[in-house]
């Protein structure tokens, strides 16, 4: 299973997030990570890194004297979790940053980080 989208993984790489992992096949005309069948109908394939959540960790660089906080809020039966990651220094400053996943909150931050 793939926890993030096209978009996400493009923009992630886009501000030079590490593309030396396993590459996915994404679709452009199907707008679907796949490879399968698309390759022989000659549509245009994608090949993005998708990140765990242990490289998207890695890649924030925690500066010395900081620290990376994940966490989840859970509101009422029926609506989703909000998951926010949180970059803190010893100077007391943060960034934060959330998303439906732990995955999507961390690569939001990185995006932030590395604007």
């Amino acid at each position: 299973m793939i926890d993030l989208d096209y978009k996400s993984c493009k923009r992630l790489k886009d501000a030079g997030f590490p593309q030396g992992g396993t590459r996915e096949p994404y679709c452009l005309k199907c707008e679907e990570w796949k490879e399968i069948d698309c390759l022989s109908k000659a549509h245009k394939i994608d090949f993005l890194v998708v990140p765990t959540l242990s490289e998207l960790i890695d890649a924030c660089e925690i500066k010395e004297g900081g620290t990376l906080t994940l966490y989840c809020h859970h509101y009422d039966i029926g609506t989703y979790d909000e998951w926010h990651a949180e970059m803190g220094y010893s100077n007391k400053d943060r960034d934060e940053e959330i998303g439906k996943t732990p995955e999507i909150a961390v690569a939001n931050l990185y995006l932030k980080l590395n604007e």
